[in-house]
């Protein structure tokens, strides 16, 4: 009788072990899927740091041109103006 017990004590021990163990499987797995996504998601997050990146280099260059270009353009606008002053006064 006491052996008929201890054995299904074993084999409900046995059932709560395997059970457990499943639960640990799943639970691994669910865990390298998330870990797999994070790794996916910091990739994402470091492309778009670098389109990013080039996207500001290319703004600032562009910003950049566009300072020299108004300088030049006030340059010739100055210029342009004085050139009309000197020929309103040989037109005289």
């Amino acid at each position: 009788m006491q052996w008929k017990s201890s054995l299904l004590g074993l084999t409900c021990r046995d059932k709560a072990l395997t059970s457990a163990m499943k639960s640990l499987t799943e639970a691994e797995g669910a865990a390298r899927d998330y870990e797999a996504e994070v790794d996916s998601i910091k990739r994402d997050i470091s492309k778009a740091q670098n389109k990013n990146k080039s996207l500001t280099e290319m703004r600032d260059k562009i910003e950049s041109e566009l300072k020299v270009l108004d300088d030049e353009l006030q340059k010739m606008a100055f210029a342009q103006k004085r050139v009309a002053e000197e020929y309103s006064i040989l037109e005289r």
